[in-house]
């Protein structure tokens, strides 16, 4: 009885040990665990430095790459209007700024005159017209004006970015005049009451205020304005951008005589030139 009892103790103690023994080597485990992962989440972390790096650079680089884009169209034209019958549209065009505009022009001033898009069956194509001096073209801005009622209409040629921020400060320049108010764009700004607004403030207000009138549904949108710093903005009053025709970048015959008699600017198209 007394052997069974010291072998039992025995192999308690060995099973103890045992126990013990696979405690230790789990311990150890579950340090070279926390090991591995200090290194792969040390290394996720260098990685993660590395990609914001890059992001910046990327960023940087779409920057420069949107300037050299920029500085490349500054001298053009993009022209609405014109019949697709028209075939010599060089002298069509040179005919329009010397007759119409009464702005000398020769064949050394154009770098390059062509049609832009595909062929369609009820409209015409657009027509890019590359200047080679900048200078040449202020001059033809100045006249714009005279363009009205003749259906053609100038636009600068913009990257989409600057189109997207050309069509949404020119619908709020238009909303703030129905408003009476004393608005005008100077320097891809605009400027309301002696309030200046840039895009971005202008598309975060939007989205305020949708955010807004959908937090208060029984209230309509008329009697309940958001009211900016001197300018009150409507979304009643507000149309989605994103579903305007893409010709509404063009400046409008209305606004083109508005900004020729304007001090400031010569015509909307000498703002973002």
């Amino acid at each position: 009885m007394g052997d069974e009892q010291n072998l039992t103790n025995s192999d308690v103690v060995k099973l103890l040990n045992r126990i013990v023994c696979q405690n230790d080597e789990i311990k150890n485990d579950i340090a070279t665990i926390k090991k591995d992962l200090s290194v792969q989440m040390l290394k996720i972390d260098n990685l993660n430095i590395k990609i914001v790096a890059l992001e910046q650079e990327k960023s940087e680089l779409k920057k420069k790459l949107s300037a050299i884009e920029r500085k490349s169209k500054r001298n053009n034209f993009i022209i609405f209007g014109v019949d697709e019958d028209v075939i010599e549209i060089l002298s069509f065009i040179l005919n329009i700024i010397t007759e119409k505009l009464n702005t000398s022009i020769v064949n050394q001033d154009i770098n390059n005159i062509y049609r832009v898009g595909q062929r369609g069956v009820q409209k015409s194509r657009p027509i890019l017209l590359e200047l080679v001096s900048n200078l040449k073209k202020q001059e033809i801005v100045k006249q714009l004006y005279k363009l009205k009622g003749t259906g053609i209409f100038f636009s600068n040629d913009l990257l989409p970015q600057d189109r997207e921020e050309n069509k949404v400060l020119h619908h709020q320049l238009k909303l703030a005049k129905e408003k009476q108010y004393n608005a005008k764009i100077i320097k891809n700004k605009l400027i309301v009451n002696g309030e200046s607004y840039s895009y971005q403030e202008l598309t975060n207000k939007n989205k305020h205020d949708d955010d807004y009138n959908k937090q208060n549904t029984n209230h309509s949108a008329s009697a309940t304005p958001i009211t900016g710093s001197g300018f009150t903005y409507n979304t009643q009053l507000r149309k989605t951008i994103s579903n305007e025709s893409e010709e509404t970048e063009r400046i409008t015959e209305k606004e083109v005589t508005d900004n020729s008699n304007n001090s400031t600017s010569t015509s909307g198209l000498s703002e973002s030139s």
